[in-house]
């Protein structure tokens, strides 16, 4: 039983991981596009994946947790930090 335990914990640790690392390259991705579109002007609508770690970034910087902005105090409790969450949460729906 103990061994399942362990076997179930590390699969789950594991697809964690990779889907960590999925939305990390795709936030890569996506942030070079909306360079490129800014450069070049809106000729491709932008996924609704896209959309969103666009919107988190945007959120996160706003409240120092990206970037070089000092850290908002109590940002947990902002409207802004819920809205990031909730950005997370569809995410994951969309990544796995």
């Amino acid at each position: 039983m103990e061994n399942e335990a362990k076997e179930l914990l590390a699969k789950a640790s594991k697809s964690t991981a990779d889907t960590g690392v999925k939305i990390g390259k795709h936030l890569s991705s996506v942030l070079d596009k909306v360079v490129a579109g800014m450069e070049q002007g809106p000729e491709e609508e932008l996924s609704e994946l896209d959309k969103l770690v666009v919107e988190k970034v945007r959120l996160a910087r706003q409240l120092g947790l990206m970037g070089d902005t000092p850290l908002v105090e109590g940002y947990e409790e902002t409207e802004e930090y819920k809205r990031i969450n909730e950005i997370d949460a569809r995410l994951w729906e969309l990544i796995e």
